[in-house]
């Protein structure tokens, strides 16, 4: 699953630290900012990812293993600032200072837009492409890392499943994703239901 043993670790032992410092901020939010679909995401955001949750039940229930396999780098610099900044007073009121779509209407518009690059990934320009992060070389190099790892576990493991993100599904953009280097595995590629959008599944 994309998703790295130290996030998985780190956070466990700060999502509930994380919570409080939140709920404590949101109440010294004006009553009528206090649950704007802002604040709604980043505390989706602050909580263990439900993908994770639920495959580890799951795996716990069938005895399939369910193995983290990002590399963590961007968690490691990330989540020991979300405290300090993303999780600050001064950035909420900054988030909260203008209206915003609900989140039904957020992920239904993501949902929406995973629907067309997949279908057509050539045809979306290159300048406001969803995968142009992927020309610089720090994500280069993460994907190609993904990929060696999803390969490694297929060897000794099938069928395999991973979830991750839709981005990392797409084939035949003008950045190699995930999907692509494992062409040669034959991978099912699936977009799961807007009532689950942010999970997505590459099996072999």
């Amino acid at each position: 699953m994309e998703i790295s043993p130290f996030s998985v670790v780190y956070r466990g032992q700060h999502e509930a630290r994380w919570i409080v410092l939140l709920e404590g901020h949101r109440r010294l939010l004006p009553k009528e900012r206090q649950n704007h679909p802002r604040i709604q995401l980043l505390e989706r955001q602050i909580r263990l990812p439900f993908e994770w949750a639920e495959a580890v039940a799951y795996g716990k229930r069938r005895k399939i293993p369910v193995v983290p396999v990002d590399t963590g780098e961007l968690a490691k610099r990330d989540l020991p600032r979300w405290e300090v900044d993303l999780l600050s007073k001064a950035n909420l009121l900054s988030q909260t200072a203008c209206g915003a779509e609900s989140v039904e209407i957020h992920i239904e518009r993501r949902q929406a837009e995973a629907k067309q690059i997949l279908s057509e990934p050539w045809k979306h320009p290159n300048a406001r492409h969803p995968l142009r992060w992927l020309e610089e070389r720090e994500w280069e190099e993460r994907e190609g890392l993904l990929a060696h790892r999803v390969r490694r576990i297929h060897k000794v493991k099938r069928p395999l499943v991973h979830i991750g993100g839709w981005m990392h599904i797409v084939i035949g953009s003008p950045w190699l994703t995930l999907a692509d280097r494992l062409q040669d595995l034959s991978p099912m590629r699936i977009l799961l239901s807007p009532a689950d959008s942010t999970w997505m599944a590459h099996s072999t």
